[in-house]
């Protein structure tokens, strides 16, 4: 795949379509686009095959919206972090089904545990994503606002619309989760 990048860009630079400078940057978003659309499919593929596509749709988005600022524990490449993602996913939908059959009073304490955690922790900074204090700052607030706003909803629709409600709520713990282990892997480097 990375040659298909690389052929890309040169492409577009040979056809005077970018400048040398920019060739990198466009081999780059080239290759943020492919597995874009790769992931999107792979989730498609998924909610279809379990029937849940308003599950998987509502999950993706508290999760993804969440983690944008959150941060939190990342793979080392793209095929490891398709294939951990891929997994997650198909967690979290049989979890999403198991809490719509048994409406577990658990739920609400992880979800409540899972803000705090959201709370205290984030952003959580990755060597790929350097931010600066200012923007530590901003990404706190939104992670602090972003969590508050999915624990209310799911508080407030939880009667009315469960399938959205456990959606959502497990988005939001899934992303304290991969919190959590981001800390523990930096608390166990710093140990070394």
């Amino acid at each position: 795949m990375n040659n298909f990048y690389k052929r890309f860009s040169l492409y577009l630079l040979k056809n005077k379509m970018i400048s040398k400078n920019e060739q990198e940057s466009y081999e780059y978003a080239c290759k943020v686009f492919i597995h874009g659309i790769i992931n999107i499919i792979i989730t498609i593929i998924i909610g279809l095959i379990f029937g849940m596509i308003k599950e998987t749709l509502c999950f993706l988005i508290s999760f993804f919206l969440l983690r944008k600022f959150t941060g939190g524990l990342h793979a080392k490449n793209y095929h490891t972090c398709l294939i951990y993602s891929t997994i997650l996913l198909v967690l979290s939908l049989l979890t999403i089904r198991l809490l719509i059959r048994t409406h577990t009073d658990l739920f609400f304490v992880l979800l409540i545990l899972s803000e705090v955690s959201i709370w205290l922790f984030s952003p959580i900074v990755n060597e790929n994503k350097v931010l600066s204090l200012k923007e530590k700052k901003i990404f706190k607030i939104i992670s602090i606002g972003l969590s508050l706003v999915a624990l209310l909803f799911v508080i407030i629709v939880i009667h009315k619309e469960p399938v959205v409600a456990y959606s959502i709520g497990t988005g939001l713990i899934n992303t304290a989760v991969l919190e959590i282990l981001a800390k523990i892997k930096i608390w166990s480097s710093n140990i070394k």
